[in-house]
């Protein structure tokens, strides 16, 4: 390997000609297989004559074949590791500045995969860096290496890691205290070395990765926790030097000495405990006198600190004497927007609804540290605490009544109004003395800033408001000066803020008559202007408004439908290829936060879809028109394998095939994308997600799988990788499979199935007998076992073949006649049935020939306890469907929307569902026997938890189950007496009058 050459290639990666960017990148993966790549880009690394940018190259490269080749299977040749670990940290001491941190990744690799055994002189090489405390990048080195070798040990207990661990402790923790408090005694002096408030960082993470998830023995000597709670405080204490405080304030966050503070914040204040909170208050005293710079993440740390010591006893008698300072001094300030804030909310809205209003939550901020300590004061220390907040905020809002609205002013009652925020929840609830108050002081205090000039103010209104919903209101001029305050807020097309408040206020309050009727006038333009909204703001929120638009004014909405899919799906598709973009790029290249809530405003548009669809379930004539606009959505997400939407993509290929009862041809191709993108991903992860749409498929295309051998060979290997463990599969992904191949062995023929039905059952035999003792409830062998009744009912021949050469005949006979007193499911009942009239329908000769005439009077009486049962079971489920329909207030499922087949079917339907509801009734007036003491007299588990999915719609739901039996019953009986009386030869007079009231019934 040439050096020189390797660095050509480095250099080419760099230049602006796309052409010789892609013959470097080229020739760098012809290069790296060669001996020698890693030593070569070594040499680079340590060449004082090759320019950085080309260095950083090499040293990105050389990361990404560490890291993805350095365990044991990777492509890095074994002698080459040798070089690279001798190497490695004489690199990092003469490497920039600027690179340093690209080592770390390096660096934390090869010890997760190498330390002790296959690099055991890495902790003499790193601590021997320490020696010389005048050579700062040797020591900086040697602390980053420490500390990374502290990191391997971050998730293990004490029990699997003492062994390493203790004696590192003990011999070289006390030498971090010790260059810790050098660095600290002269920190002004200090301020000139970039590299002491770093290695002030690393000493702190040190301690951190040992004692994250347990406090190892050594640490938990009495002295070793003084000396280090004392090392915390000593830091938290430092008075920043000249070079952090020189920064503007909005940058200060930044230096090194600022983050070396920030560190050890939560560990200090955990240990320390009461002290720490006199100590803490002590610290918020000094910022607020100006006499201390606090970090917003040292801040928030001791605000959190405070609000999780008023929930203990002990510590609230310490809190209670500042109660109302905390309130003024603390909560109000913070409150309180800065000039930067306001500067966001006119110059980046998008920037202050997310840090505002949506995401605030997840980000270590002061603001949201004292939000949740004075929601924790009114919910834990209601009874001292609640008044004095509240008549805080009144006081404060009410003096500020007769000022003039100045920006000032409005800062003020956005700050009060922030703290009203905050205890809203329990001003409201019905034990509340003040419940009956809130009335009055929203009309005086909180609506009148809905007519404040200042749009921040006005979108605070709007979020105050919107947390007294639950209010009853009892004045109508109230409840008219709250609607046009929330509507003129969402029409203020000038601020997004205000616009985007508007809009979730009008879900807050949509629930109220007078709200409803009101905004019902205007619903289309309304829905038409979130629509606008949702696409400017990459929220979930908005979607789930429009939603609650949907689902309180479909009728009124139904015409906008197609418009409203259309635009929903634009949006959709906008987000999706950002997200693709994102996906495929560099991930140090996109904000995380940002990428958070394009996928959850994705997410909320897709919810958003699956509502309108629903609301046309009626109409398969709409739904085909929809489906046509949204294909294009659902195809992108499973062509761009965007795995983390395929759930809503297979949600609503399931809602289309079930509410049209059909499968068009631009569902035939998202079912082609489908079955694509599931091989290409990890099948564990995302059958189960798959599940209902694939099983709709089988069942409302069956025609078409029939005919299709590469829809049915796709199907097939997608269950035979599962049967096959082809991957990480649990048995519930077994158990999906299973019934899965039963839908499509029920999808075809016997001419279209033999090629498959050989394979199934010898898998399934498998499955059962060497996964048994781990799967012994009946859920399991039940699922299995279908797969090959299902193979008996479509191709009784080979599946009898199959289970004869394999010897199995006998012990699946046996689980089968177990099985049929275990049955719960109508699904599961209607198949053996029909499993058993396919076994009883073959002639005597040929059963003779098999040697299986012997099990016909078993079958007979397994026929009819199933039969005595599934009335029983149809019935219970057409109750669950009745009651999901009746509760289900905006999507009404009729028992004709359930059992109706497209109208081809529907008098037999009918006929069908009066059969049954017969059969029930004798079932009940003594006709035949069905009680549990019956069922429990053959074998029936009454305990059993399988429950049907009443939403759920299998190949047998439109089978008259009754009248193939009676045409059965009645053919054997006149054509072959003998095989009729063999049937019937176990069965007592109580089972023969059953049969004979089935035929009865099934003959009117």
């Amino acid at each position: 390997m040439n050096v020189v050459s390797l660095h050509q290639c480095f250099l080419g990666t760099l230049q602006a000609n796309a052409e010789i960017r892609t013959q470097a990148e080229q020739q760098l993966k012809s290069a790296q297989k060669e001996r020698g790549f890693l030593a070569c880009c070594l040499d680079i690394l340590n060449s004082a004559d090759i320019e950085l940018p080309v260095k950083k190259a090499c040293l990105i490269y050389f990361k990404n074949i560490i890291i993805k080749n350095w365990r044991e299977n990777g492509s890095i040749d074994h002698d080459e590791k040798p070089i690279v670990r001798e190497r490695l940290l004489a690199t990092i001491v003469h490497s920039d500045r600027s690179t340093k941190a690209i080592f770390i990744p390096i660096l934390n690799e090869i010890l997760v995969t190498d330390y002790p055994t296959e690099w055991p002189d890495f902790l003499d090489s790193t601590t021997r860096l320490f020696a010389n405390p005048n050579d700062l990048d040797s020591l900086y080195t040697g602390m980053l290496c420490f500390s990374e070798l502290c990191r391997k040990y971050r998730w293990m207990k004490n029990e699997d890691r003492s062994s390493q661990l203790d004696s590192i402790i003990k011999q070289y923790f006390s030498s971090l205290l010790q260059i810790g408090g050098q660095i600290i005694s002269d920190s002004a002096s200090s301020d000139s070395h970039w590299q002491l408030p770093e290695i002030l960082k690393l000493i702190l993470k040190s301690y951190k990765f040992v004692t994250y998830l347990d406090l190892p023995e050594p640490l938990q000597e009495e002295e070793a926790i003084s000396n280090w709670i004392g090392f915390h405080v000593a830091v938290m204490n430092i008075s920043l030097p000249s070079s952090a405080m020189q920064l503007d304030e909005e940058e200060r966050h930044l230096s090194p000495w600022v983050k070396s503070q920030n560190g050890p914040m939560p560990i200090s204040l955990t240990f320390m405990s009461d002290m720490a909170l006199k100590d803490g208050y002590l610290m918020i005293e000094e910022w607020r006198q100006g006499h201390r710079w606090i970090s917003d993440a040292s801040l928030y740390h001791i605000i959190s600190f405070i609000e999780h010591a008023v929930t203990r006893k002990s510590s609230w008698g310490i809190i209670q004497p500042f109660l109302n300072n905390l309130i003024s001094e603390l909560a109000f300030p913070i409150f309180y927007p800065k000039d930067s804030v306001l500067e966001l909310f006119e110059d980046d809205p998008q920037e202050y609804i997310m840090m505002t209003f949506t995401i605030e939550e997840t980000s270590n901020s002061p603001v949201t540290a004292v939000r949740n300590l004075i929601a924790t004061l009114a919910e834990k220390r209601k009874d001292t605490a609640l008044e004095p907040i509240l008549q805080f905020a009144y006081g404060k809002l009410n003096s500020l009544t007769s000022e003039q609205d100045t920006i000032n002013v409005a800062r003020q009652r956005e700050s009060a109004l922030r703290i009203i925020g905050c205890i809203s929840s329990q001003l409201v609830e019905e034990q509340s003395p003040f419940k009956d108050q809130m009335e009055a002081f929203l009309s005086a205090l909180v609506f009148p800033n809905f007519k404040s000039q200042f749009g921040f103010l006005r979108a605070r209104t709007c979020n105050v408001s919107s947390k007294f919903s639950k209010l009853s209101f009892t004045d109508p001029n109230n409840l008219s000066v709250l609607f046009q305050g929330v509507m003129n807020c969402f029409n203020d097309s000038g601020h997004l803020p205000v616009q985007f408040e508007g809009a979730l206020a009008i879900q807050s309050f949509i629930d109220f008559p007078q709200f409803k009727e009101a905004l019902g006038s205007i619903i289309v333009p309304t829905t038409e202007k979130l629509l606008t909204l949702s696409g400017a703001i990459d929220s979930d929120l908005i979607p789930s408004v429009i939603q609650s638009c949907v689902e309180n004014y479909s009728e009124q909405l139904e015409p906008f439908g197609i418009s409203l899919t259309a635009k929903l799906s634009e949006q959709l598709m906008k987000l999706l290829e950002e997200l693709n973009e994102a996906q495929s790029a560099d991930p140090d290249d996109f904000d995380s936060d940002e990428l958070g809530s394009k996928t959850n405003a994705a997410l909320g548009i897709f919810s958003t879809l699956l509502t309108v669809l629903l609301y046309f379930e009626n109409s398969a004539q709409k739904i085909a028109k929809l489906e046509q606009i949204y294909a294009p959505v659902l195809h992108y997400v499973l062509a761009k394998d965007l795995d983390s939407f395929f759930a809503e993509t297979f949600e609503m290929l399931e809602n289309t095939t079930f509410l049209t009862r059909n499968v068009s041809p631009t569902m035939w191709s998202l079912f082609e994308d489908s079955l694509r993108a599931l091989m290409n991903s990890d099948l564990s992860l995302n059958l189960e997600d798959a599940m209902p749409a694939l099983k709709n498929y089988m069942v409302y295309g069956a025609s078409t799988i029939k005919t299709n051998s590469e829809y049915q060979q796709a199907m097939i290997g997608m269950v035979m990788k599962v049967f096959n463990k082809d991957g990480d599969f649990a048995p519930d992904d077994v158990m999906n499979a299973a019934e899965l191949s039963t839908y499509i062995i029920l999808a075809l023929d016997s001419n279209s199935a033999g090629p498959y039905v050989p394979h199934l059952v010898k898998k399934s035999l498998e499955m059962m007998t060497f996964e048994e003792a781990e799967q012994p409830g009946n859920v399991y062998k039940i699922i299995i076992a279908n797969v090959i009744i299902a193979s008996l009912v479509v191709d009784p021949n080979h599946c009898l073949q199959t289970l004869i050469e394999t010897s199995s005949t006998d012990s699946f006979f046996n689980l089968w006649n177990e099985l049929c007193t275990s049955y719960k499911r109508v699904f599961d009942m209607k198949l053996s049935i029909m499993g058993l009239l396919s076994f009883l329908s073959i002639d005597m000769e040929s059963l003779s020939q098999m040697n299986l005439e012997g099990v016909i009077p078993q079958f007979g009486k397994n026929l009819t306890i199933l039969l005595t049962a599934v009335p029983k079971a149809i019935s219970e489920l057409e109750k669950k469907r009745k009651d999901m329909a009746d509760t289900d207030g905006s999507n009404e499922i009729t028992d004709e929307f359930i059992f109706g087949d497209n109208g081809e079917d529907s008098d037999e339907d009918e006929n069908n569902e009066q059969e049954n509801r017969d059969l029930a009734e004798a079932a009940e007036t003594g006709g035949f026997v069905l009680d549990d003491d019956y069922i429990e007299q053959y074998g029936f588990a009454t305990d059993d938890t399988f429950d049907e999915d009443p939403y759920a719609n299998t190949p047998l739901d439109n089978l008259n189950i009754f009248k193939t039996f009676k045409d059965f019953i009645l053919s054997v009986q006149a054509s072959d007496s003998n095989k009729y009386s063999s049937i019937i030869s176990q069965l007592n007079p109580e089972q023969m009058d059953t049969i004979s009231n089935i035929v009865q019934i099934a003959s009117n």
